[in-house]
């Protein structure tokens, strides 16, 4: 960086010191200070974190009674499009009789990714359990508490992270038995796999309709030409 620089001798004896011990300075913080483990060492483990267990269960609850208030609580930010989504698929949702929480650490301390086994009860099929899993990265707020980070927010450092420890062995295997597990239940049972591929376009037409509306009700009318009320015509 100093290439090129003219200096006098008493700037150049103070670089070359600064120099040599820096190095040192440095060596010692990081003996000091221990590294958070690299994804490659990260397992996925049972959650035992209180914070998450509870920020998990109340996103599920918001999905199952489609409180949007209570879904946009968890979130650091959320679109409007995806919380009417959550209200019309919570339509047709009959419970959620089963979630299971893993982790592995985040890209940061405080921060968590988070992978949730789950199975679903929808209406008029409330014997069947629809097994399925998700992921969310769970982070710190810095006042004690967490939230669920938007993926249209993560850095591409998180990003990449996120991919590479969901890439790993015992993720892979995870994501793999919650599959096979639910083409078994589709293979035997053909109208249930209609009836969700249904229950799919009813919630799209749904959406579709109540962003219409929302979007009629925040345009200005058009002006056709016509005198206000209780305003003369102009001659």
């Amino acid at each position: 960086l100093n290439a090129g620089n003219k200096k006098d001798d008493g700037e150049t004896q103070e670089s070359v010191e600064e120099s040599s011990v820096e190095p040192d300075v440095q060596r010692l913080q990081e003996e000091a200070t221990p590294e958070p483990p690299a994804p490659e060492e990260a397992a996925l483990i049972v959650n035992e974190d209180e914070g998450i267990h509870a920020l998990i269960t109340q996103y599920y609850n918001a999905m199952a009674s489609g409180d949007s208030a209570a879904m946009a609580a968890v979130y650091d930010e959320i679109s409007d499009n995806d919380l009417l989504r959550y209200e019309e698929t919570a339509k047709y949702l009959s419970s959620i009789p089963a979630m299971d929480i893993y982790t592995k650490p985040g890209l940061e301390q405080g921060n968590t990714v988070v992978y949730v086994y789950y199975r679903l009860c929808f209406l008029n099929h409330e014997e069947q359990e629809i097994p399925g899993w998700q992921t969310f990265y769970v982070c710190d707020n810095g006042q004690g508490g967490l939230y669920i980070k938007n993926e249209l927010n993560f850095t591409e450092e998180e990003k990449e992270y996120v991919k590479v420890v969901s890439k790993q062995d015992d993720t892979v295997e995870f994501n793999n038995r919650v599959n096979a597990e639910y083409n078994e239940l589709m293979e035997g049972n053909p109208q249930l796999l209609s009836y969700l591929g249904e229950l799919g376009l009813q919630v799209d037409t749904a959406l579709g309709v109540r962003l219409a509306e929302m979007n009629a009700a925040t345009e200005p009318p058009a002006e056709d030409g016509s005198p206000e009320e209780g305003a003369a015509p102009e001659e």
